[in-house]
């Protein structure tokens, strides 16, 4: 009996890793409900960077939760987070993006810390709607994970740059100043230079979304015996090699 049973078990198996090649056809077969996504986890987390897939199981689990459905909430998001990662392309489609989108809004906020970490790597890199902007920008101050996206979305919009203006002028997020500053870089390099902490203004630049010769010449000028440490630091993380030419001349200099 275990003789004939193995060959069906065995092609069994075969069928259903053909999702991996054909999510469209066959995803829809196997997977109906959060249940199925958690029973056949293993496989799913394998299916390489389908946008139907992540939009297909996104869906399913959005509906369970308008439905408050209970289940393996973190085992469900791995599997979309997973497919996610697997996609060698990093921009998503718009829908998809704003689909994984409305994930992270329900589940940003929980309790279990595993949770907020997972959704927050389905927008890393992402380009987002305007309304989705707006919605992390009001509600920065709930949580650190999206004070995380502002600062390291990958192309600063009008908005982000106002609201790093707001938190500039403002007490808060002290921490993360240089970050704050970087979002600003280069159209305002001139005039932070003249107002701004010059080590903070070098790790600024650092995070900052300029180009390398944009960078390289913004450390240049800010090169001196009293940023020594600092630019130093960055030239170096950058592979930067003039501004340490430069400091080694001061240094020599000054004698």
């Amino acid at each position: 009996m275990n003789i004939i049973e193995q060959p069906i078990s065995s092609l069994h198996d075969l069928e259903m890793s053909l999702v991996l090649f054909e999510p469209e056809k066959h995803l829809p077969a196997i997977v109906t409900n959060v249940k199925d996504i958690y029973t056949q986890r293993f496989l799913l987390r394998d299916i390489p960077g389908s946008e139907f897939a992540m939009d297909y199981l996104a869906s399913i689990v959005l509906e369970a939760v308008k439905r408050k459905h209970r289940f393996r909430t973190y085992d469900c998001l791995r599997v979309i987070r997973s497919i996610v990662r697997n996609r060698k392309a990093k921009q998503l489609g718009t829908n998809i993006t704003h689909k994984l989108f409305k994930l992270y809004q329900n589940f940003i906020f929980s309790e279990r810390e595993e949770i907020q970490w997972c959704v927050s790597a389905f927008l890393k890199d992402q380009l987002l709607i305007s309304k989705d902007i707006e919605w992390l920008i009001g509600n920065y101050s709930r949580s650190n994970h999206i004070v995380n996206r502002l600062l390291r979305y990958p192309e600063p919009t009008d908005a982000i740059r106002k609201w790093a203006e707001q938190v500039r002028s403002s007490s808060q997020l002290s921490d993360r100043r240089s970050e704050i500053l970087g979002l600003l870089l280069p159209e305002r390099y001139q005039e932070l230079q003249a107002t701004e902490d010059a080590a903070s203004l070098a790790w600024a630049v650092y995070y900052s979304r300029s180009n390398d010769s944009e960078k390289e010449k913004m450390l240049l000028q800010l090169a001196s015996i009293e940023t020594v440490e600092s630019v130093r630091e960055v030239a170096l993380r950058l592979n930067y090699l003039t501004p340490i030419k430069k400091i080694i001349s001061i240094i020599k200099s000054k004698g």
